[in-house]
């Protein structure tokens, strides 16, 4: 049975992103948001960008910058001052000789050409793949893959490399609108220049909707596993062979900063400390013109339970009619540095700032208290309201010795429900598995809508009907998968040519008693005095489907 605390949740609502949760700080910024966008960054020849901790590369294909239209510069990583550009007199191939750019972990730089060609827009092109690999700045490139592309799969988009090419690696270029991708690995420093054909399965989108895909390895070698995103599909974990879907993010846990549909194509993955963070090229919306910015998530528990975003600083307004571009990121100096680029744009670098540790509030012996007010709820200079509560933390229950939080999603989006602990009220770091319920409840306004700790501490979550039936989930304990205890989807006393309106099922729930023998479950009909009733004896609803109608006599 659950205690609830509206007057502390109200009071300490804020709107706003509050000090402390983490964020991205932009450091430099050459692009539309600040007007510094460079002369030379025109049209949509500026497609690559790559990091090390002693430099920052950028792929064009300018005619601007060079008669052949093809120059990889590289940049201070911390100014994004100009250094210079690498030797590529010995690149010839085609009208794209240059169109993206990476780095290995031992410092070396890969350029790789756009392998296209098409009879009027392309006539000069060629299906030959071409990646060029330079040790150092300094160095002459010399050809590291030169792949015949049988097939004809336009290759170069987005390319990577994992790994020490004088070690072990592995090299990726996903095919553009075709679930594929092709890989080559390194072992012991030698290049196997037979690549792999990857069949990626169980992607249903339209081939012609996956543009400028990008895979990123998660280890070394072919036998690990590697994420796969591109425009217009949700970024995926696949097992090495392509075959399986592992993990898969649910699109309305990653929406632009806007909280609108948006595009990603490229993304980066970075860890800080023992967390996994996969950061995207998110454009804020559909539309050409709408503004790129970095969209960042920590990914340590899976995909499928990523959510809470954070963002960086936009590039700005621009007409970028192919939504492509890239993005790296680096570690130097022990920080996390993010690179952002998008063509017509501009690009940016971003420095990872990690949230400040959750503020300890002093316990008397009348409680303790988290909140906003600058006279109550400062210590050490800092306010002790958590960054987790929003608007649409909307109830609480106590068990266990533990508080559990919902917090609500806008838009029909998932919800979540945090662990908190209740001796003063911080953040456990732990949230229940949800999924299963969020998937269950996926046209209800509020997928969960309260929850409840019986008497023997299992905990229940429900959703507020309207569409959807009402469902009862229940978990044994905190780390354990939920499961369906009450669903009801015919309720009665509906109001006849109303029911997408009225039939609210419910705000708010209780149970009294246990679960797993005998209990009692209410749940409140809004805006009708109505109480529904569900019977539990010996572990078992008595009258599943069907609830017991108690109509409460209040005019």
């Amino acid at each position: 049975m659950q205690c609830r605390i509206f007057t502390t949740i109200t009071m300490i609502f804020v709107l706003t992103i509050t000090v402390g949760a983490q964020s991205f700080e932009r450091q430099w910024d050459q692009s539309n948001a600040t007007e510094s966008r460079p002369e030379w960054f025109t049209g949509f020849t500026n497609r690559g960008i790559a990091s090390t901790p002693e430099f920052v590369f950028v792929a064009s294909r300018s005619p601007d910058l060079s008669a052949d239209k093809k120059t990889v510069m590289y940049m201070n990583p911390k100014t994004g001052e100009f250094l210079g550009t690498l030797n590529v007199d010995p690149i010839v191939l085609g009208p794209f000789a240059v169109n993206d750019v990476a780095t290995s972990d031992d410092g070396q730089i890969l350029v790789s050409n756009l392998a296209l060609y098409h009879e009027q827009w392309v006539p000069e092109g060629t299906w030959q793949f071409k990646v060029y690999k330079w040790t150092n700045v300094s160095a002459v490139p010399e050809v590291f893959i030169d792949y015949d592309n049988p097939e004809h799969l336009r290759l170069g988009d987005l390319i990577t490399v994992k790994g020490d090419l004088t070690a072990n690696a592995v090299i990726y270029a996903a095919v553009y609108q075709a679930p594929k991708a092709v890989r080559w690995e390194v072992v012991d420093g030698v290049l196997n220049e037979t690549p792999e054909i990857i069949e990626l399965q169980g992607i249903v989108e339209e081939n012609a909707a996956l543009g400028f895909p990008k895979v990123i390895p998660t280890g070394v070698t072919k036998n690990d596993p590697f994420y796969y995103n591109a425009t217009k599909t949700a970024l995926k974990k696949f097992s090495a062979d392509g075959g399986t879907i592992l993990e898969e993010i649910d699109p309305a846990n990653f929406l632009p900063s806007n909280g609108v549909e948006g595009r990603d194509n490229s993304f980066t993955h970075f860890m800080v400390g023992d967390q996994s963070y996969i950061a995207a090229l998110s454009i804020k919306g559909t539309g050409t013109s709408s503004p790129a910015e970095v969209k960042a998530v920590n990914v340590t528990n899976g995909l499928n339970l990523a959510m809470d975003p954070f963002y960086s600083a936009s590039l700005g307004t621009a007409n970028n009619e192919q939504l492509n571009g890239d993005i790296s990121s680096t570690v130097i100096d022990g920080e996390v540095w993010v690179f952002l680029l998008y063509s017509q744009s501009g690009f940016a670098a971003f420095k990872y700032i990690a949230p400040l540790p959750e503020v300890v509030v002093p316990v008397t012996e009348s409680g303790w208290r988290r909140g906003s007010n600058p006279e109550l709820d400062s210590i050490d200079g800092r306010i002790s309201r958590p960054d987790w509560l929003s608007e649409n933390s909307r109830a609480v229950a106590v068990g266990n010795g533990h508080i559990y939080v919902v917090n609500c999603a806008p838009g029909k989006g998932p919800g979540e429900i945090l662990v908190l602990d209740a001796a003063d009220g911080s953040y456990l770091n732990k949230k229940l598995n949800v999924a299963a319920v969020n998937a269950a409840n996926p046209t209800s306004d509020l997928r969960i809508s309260d929850v409840e700790v019986d008497d023997a501490g299992h905990i229940l979550a429900c959703n507020m009907r309207l569409g959807d039936a009402f469902n009862v989930f229940a978990w044994d304990d905190e780390d354990s998968e939920p499961y369906l205890l009450v669903s009801a989807s015919e309720i009665p006393y509906t109001d006849a040519g109303d029911e997408g309106v009225w039939q609210q099922t419910a705000y708010y729930f209780d149970v009294k008693g246990d679960i797993k023998g005998d209990a009692v479950i209410v749940a409140a009909r809004s805006n009708l005095a109505i109480t529904y009733r569900w019977v539990i004896t010996g572990g078992v609803v008595q009258n599943e489907g069907v609830p017991t109608v108690v109509v409460n006599d209040v005019p």
